[in-house]
């Protein structure tokens, strides 16, 4: 069973969206990561990139993180506040934007936010490993 959290009025969850590429290294999949591999997946310098990038699998080509595409958002409305209401899903007011922040695309009950959360496996349309509560 997952511990449980309480979600709090203006709490803001905030995910940053990267375009894919395909990476000229491929990593092997695995059912049970062993240090070799999980080194590679996390070391790999991509593009001269300091620091580390995640590489990730998919239909037997290998990926990266190449650039910001924008951000995704969620904050926590006021159930006192009936304007912050009918502009949210199960309490949560969804927004993306540009890479930088600066501009907000959408705001309020996105529907491509709201096709994915409403099959969310957490109370609230919350996806993540611990459950939050009203």
């Amino acid at each position: 069973m997952s511990p449980v959290v309480q979600s709090q009025v203006g709490q803001a969850i905030v995910l940053e969206s990267w375009t894919a590429r395909e990476s000229e290294i491929h990593i092997p999949d695995w059912s049970t990561p062993n240090d070799e591999v999980w080194e590679l997946a996390t070391t790999y310098e991509v593009d001269d990139t300091a620091g580390t990038i995640p590489l990730v699998n998919r239909d037997g080509k290998t990926y990266y993180a190449a650039e910001k595409s924008g951000l995704f958002m969620m904050l926590k409305a006021d159930e006192n506040n009936p304007h912050e209401m009918e502009h949210a899903m199960n309490g949560w007011i969804f927004a993306t934007t540009t890479p930088d922040g600066g501009t907000i695309n959408e705001l309020g009950k996105v529907q491509n936010c709201v096709d994915c959360h409403q099959h969310a496996p957490h109370r609230g349309g919350l996806f993540g490993l611990f459950e939050f509560v009203e």
